[in-house]
């Protein structure tokens, strides 16, 4: 199965995916097991208010989205803009660059809540979010560590970590590269193991 070429049916997706998976060099079932998350987002400790951010630490966030559009700047960048408030009413800011699709996708979850993960800077009294992940599935609170994918043109992390959870099962197949003697010598777990763990951490010794 490692081998096996991404399609449509394998991933439940469209042509379109696929065709931009290729263009980032996704071929192949080993090739997306290969796409190692950047960063993870803690979600064992959910705040819902501004005032307990952490300006040094990445945040996880319970806030409602009361309003989120894009627009191009003057340098021609696409510049998303969310409003946010917390549990007592204050408000803040989310602001991502280039994220295409990312204005419509959450257009529908206006005036609703969701989680929001990413370090924040406070300036003039106010605190922005500076390109954090979001979250809709509020069932995903629930204490987990989530890994943070690299985009692939323009494909978000979200995505590619529900397909990867897909292929979970072929993660069975991985080899190793390291001979027997040596990874007893030194404790080491097997790259299957490491793998599932990279992918599908259960906590933050995994990680």
């Amino acid at each position: 199965m490692l081998s096996d070429k991404l399609n449509k049916t394998l991933l439940r997706t469209t042509d379109n995916y696929i065709k931009a998976l290729e263009k980032g060099g996704i071929l192949t079932v080993s090739d997306l097991l290969n796409h190692f998350p950047r960063d993870y987002d803690d979600r064992t400790n959910v705040l819902d208010n501004f005032s307990l951010l952490n300006i040094k630490e990445k945040n996880t966030i319970l806030v409602k989205l009361l309003s989120i559009n894009s627009q191009k700047t003057g340098n021609n960048k696409l510049l998303t803009k969310a409003v946010l408030e917390d549990k007592n009413g204050f408000l803040s800011e989310a602001v991502w660059f280039n994220r295409k699709y990312l204005a419509n996708q959450l257009k529908n979850f206006e005036n609703k809540k969701i989680i929001v993960s990413g370090k924040v800077k406070y300036a003039f009294g106010k605190v922005t979010f500076q390109s954090p992940e979001v979250e809709t599935d509020l069932e995903k609170i629930s204490g987990e560590i989530v890994p943070v994918y690299p985009e692939i043109n323009y494909i978000p992390s979200k995505w590619i970590e529900g397909k990867i959870g897909l292929l979970k099962n072929a993660i069975s197949e991985v080899s190793e590269d390291l001979p027997e003697e040596i990874i007893k010598k030194y404790g080491f777990i097997s790259k299957k193991d490491a793998v599932l763990k990279i992918h599908f951490p259960r906590n933050k010794q995994d990680i």
